[in-house]
């Protein structure tokens, strides 16, 4: 499944305003689903963009992810 990236997210990267990206949305040119647009498609809208080079953004994905994981440990068990 491809990462899922938010509008604002997706802009940055692409170093887009996000109207920009909801113009190309709102014309077909690039898919969203639930206000979220796949990195796979952005790649192909925009290929000049670096997308592989975030390592600071994998970073704070990874952090985010195992806090999230550690509250739902800290609910489910007693």
């Amino acid at each position: 499944m491809a990462r899922l990236l938010t509008l604002s997210r997706a802009a940055r990267l692409v170093g887009v305003r996000r109207g920009a990206l909801q113009s190309k949305i709102r014309s077909g040119e690039l898919a969203a689903f639930e206000g979220k647009v796949s990195a796979d498609d952005l790649a192909r809208a925009y290929p000049q963009a670096a997308l592989e080079d975030n390592a600071g953004l994998e970073r704070f994905e990874a952090i985010k992810d195992a806090a999230f994981a550690e509250r739902l440990r800290e609910r489910l068990l007693p």
